[in-house]
C-alpha cells in the first residue's frame, strides 16, 4: 500500500527516471523537494544529470561532489540534446534564423549561439556562425594584419572540413564578445553563461576569467541591491565556486549581512590563483528585450 502511494504521488524510482539538463545560468539543489528547504549545491547551465526520482515539480539528483539534492522543474529540461537526430539541428537554426529575421533580435542572438554549442561540426553550426559574425563582426579579425575571416556559404548544403574548422576557431570569440554585449546591458547571469562557454571552448583563458569574475562580482551586487535572500545566496555559492581563492570587493564584503558572509566561508589573500570550479554554461536563458547589431568598423 506504501508503495502504491509512493507511485501515485508521481515518484521515479532510482534508474528509472530521465535525464534532466539545466536550461538556466544556475539553479539551487535543495536538502528537500521544497522552495522553502536549505540549498546545498548548485547546478549550472547545461550540466546534465540523470533522475534519482520525481516529486511533483522537483527531480532529485547527484550534484556535484556527490551532493545529493532536489532541483525544480522550472529550472531544467527533460532529455538532454546530446546526440540530437541532425533534422533537429536543422530545425533549431531555421528557428534562431527567422525570430531574427522577424524583428526578435536579442532571442534570435540566444537561439544561434545555442546552435553553434549545442551541434558542434555542424552545417547548422557553421551556418549560425557566419550569421554570428554579422553581429560580432571583431570575432572574426585576427593576425598581425587584423584581416577579417571570411566564411564562404555552403554550397548544396555541404561545408568543407577547413570551413568548419576556421568557423570552430571563431567561436570562443563570438561568446567573449556577446558576454560583454550582455555584461553592458547588465543582464549578469546571462554574460557569466557567455564567458564560461567561452572558457571551455578554449577561449583566452585571462580574458574569459576576467569576464567571468565581472559577471559574478555584478549579479551579487545587484542581487545585493534589491535585498532579495532567494538571489543573494545562489549568487554567493556561484562566486564562491568560481573563484575560491579571490576575495569579494570590499564594496560587496561590506553590503553582505554576518550570516551570509559565515556561509561564504573563510578567504584567502588576494595574489592566490583560483582556479572555476563550476561547468560549461552554454545554454542561453530566454527574455524578449532586443539588442541591435554591431556595426561593421
Amino acid at each position: 500500500m506504501a508503495l502504491a502511494a509512493f507511485l501515485a504521488a508521481g515518484t521515479l524510482l532510482a534508474g528509472e527516471g530521465p535525464e534532466i539538463r539545466v536550461i538556466r545560468p544556475w539553479v539551487q539543489v535543495r536538502s528537500a523537494p521544497a522552495a522553502q528547504a536549505r540549498a546545498v549545491a548548485l547546478a549550472y547551465g547545461n550540466d546534465r544529470f540523470d533522475v534519482l526520482a520525481r516529486q511533483g515539480d522537483w527531480f532529485k539528483i547527484k550534484a556535484h561532489h556527490n551532493q545529493t539534492g532536489w532541483v525544480e522543474a522550472r529550472g531544467v529540461r527533460e532529455n538532454g540534446l546530446e546526440h540530437t537526430p541532425a533534422r533537429l539541428a536543422a530545425k533549431a537554426f531555421d528557428y534562431a534564423r527567422d525570430l531574427g529575421n522577424t524583428g526578435r533580435t536579442a532571442e534570435g542572438l540566444r537561439r544561434l549561439f545555442e546552435v553553434v554549442r549545442t551541434y558542434p561540426g555542424s552545417v547548422e553550426s557553421y551556418q549560425a556562425t557566419r550569421r554570428l559574425l554579422v553581429y560580432f563582426p571583431r570575432a572574426g579579425r585576427g593576425g598581425l594584419a587584423n584581416e577579417r575571416v571570411v566564411l564562404p556559404a555552403p554550397q548544396q548544403g555541404r561545408v568543407p572540413t577547413e570551413n568548419l574548422a576556421a568557423a570552430a576557431r571563431l567561436v570562443p570569440s563570438l561568446f567573449i564578445q556577446y558576454g560583454e554585449s550582455l555584461l553592458a546591458r547588465d543582464q549578469n547571469q546571462e554574460a557569466a553563461m557567455a564567458f564560461e562557454a567561452a572558457r571551455s571552448l578554449g577561449g583566452d583563458e585571462f580574458v574569459t576569467m576576467e569576464g567571468l569574475y565581472n559577471a559574478l562580482a555584478a549579479n551579487l551586487e545587484t542581487a545585493l541591491r534589491q535585498n532579495d535572500p532567494e538571489e543573494i545566496t545562489p549568487a554567493l555559492m556561484a562566486y564562491k565556486d568560481y573563484f575560491p581563492a579571490r576575495p569579494l570587493p570590499e564594496s560587496l564584503k561590506n553590503a553582505l549581512k554576518p550570516e551570509a558572509m559565515v556561509q561564504f566561508g573563510p578567504q584567502t589573500p588576494a595574489g592566490q590563483p583560483s582556479e572555476p570550479a563550476g561547468a560549461a554554461l552554454p545554454a542561453l536563458v530566454e527574455d524578449n528585450e532586443d539588442q541591435p547589431p554591431e556595426t561593421t568598423p
